[in-house]
């Protein structure tokens, strides 16, 4: 019986230290994790990819619960059955925010866990202490994104709380309709020559008119590419260039000889003749590498967009 019950303690005393060690293990591990989580949470980054407005112009927006859908969100609002005319009445801020988010909600529950949407979500977490979009959430949600709408707003989102040293900005048109003038602390920028690729005879005439030059020949275009990259380095200050063309096009650019791009170009802006899609696109390949040749000259590295497709942009594989 002794036996039996000093055996009996032996296992315990046994376990109890399997326990400990087990424990001393698991709090190790978490030891370790918390470590390597704080170390990165503590790194600086650079985002390469950026499109926002300044400051100064989104004080200008009306900043509520809707503005967060001008975005990738609002294409998935669009795939998942909303109208066109339903998602303009939303974006209305004049438009009562109560009947807005009677037409979002259906479709909101939709697309809630999509990759886009479920950014959102947890923008809407970490920003504003708020866990999901909601029936109960969304009026307090709309009043804190109010409010945020005032200077320092940017300081505490990109380097207070992202520790973003530097954002690379891609200032897409409807972006400098309201305001490119981002301040350096926050952004550098990169610049598209898209419009030197697709090129044709109404391009050439915008091209002449902006830089206030006459093009006859594929040389005088190519000098007004090589002045504009100029212009762009010292006036804008450009640190890349950026292509956008994977919207448009495939990203196969052959390289195609001057000669041969030389004749498809007098033939259209000279000869004012139609192209065929062949020639279309040998005259864009050569043009793009005219483009990356002078970001190599300038020593500007180049931003391929490749990402997703969006809305009515995917093309049927016929084209």
């Amino acid at each position: 019986m002794k036996k039996d019950i000093k055996a009996k303690i032996i296992r315990s005393i046994l376990f109890l230290i399997l326990l400990i060690y087990i424990g001393s293990c698991t709090s190790h591990k978490q030891g370790v994790y918390d470590k390597i989580k704080k170390a990165v949470d503590d790194i600086w980054l650079i985002n390469t990819h950026e499109h926002l407005i300044s400051e100064d112009g989104r004080l200008t927006l009306t900043t509520d619960l809707f503005y967060l859908l001008n975005s990738y969100v609002k294409h998935d609002l669009i795939s998942s059955g909303m109208k066109e005319e339903d998602l303009e009445f939303i974006l209305d801020p004049d438009n009562p925010l109560e009947e807005r988010w009677d037409k979002f909600h259906p479709y909101w529950e939709k697309t809630k866990n999509t990759g886009y949407a479920l950014g959102l979500t947890i923008a809407v977490r970490d920003l504003f202490g708020i866990e999901d979009i909601n029936e109960d959430t969304y009026k307090e949600l709309n009043e804190k994104l109010l409010d945020s709408n005032k200077k320092g707003w940017y300081k505490y989102v990109l380097k207070d709380r992202a520790l973003i040293d530097v954002s690379i900005l891609d200032p897409l048109e409807k972006i400098t309709k309201i305001d490119s003038n981002n301040s350096k602390e926050y952004f550098v920028k990169v610049k598209r020559f898209d419009k030197f690729v697709i090129i044709n005879n109404n391009r050439i005439n915008e091209i002449e008119k902006q830089a206030d030059v006459k093009i006859n020949t594929l040389s005088d275009l190519l000098n007004v590419l090589n002045t504009e990259f100029r212009k762009a380095i010292n006036d804008e200050g450009i640190v890349g260039i950026k292509s956008g063309l994977a919207y448009s096009r495939i990203l196969y650019y052959e390289d195609v000889p001057q000669k041969d791009a030389e004749s498809i170009f007098n033939k259209m802006f000279q000869k004012r003749q139609m192209l065929t899609i062949d020639e279309s696109k040998k005259l864009q390949d050569f043009m793009m590498h005219q483009v990356i040749e002078y970001a190599s000259k300038y020593g500007l590295p180049i931003q391929i967009h490749t990402g997703l497709r969006t809305g009515n942009s995917i093309r049927k594989p016929t084209e």
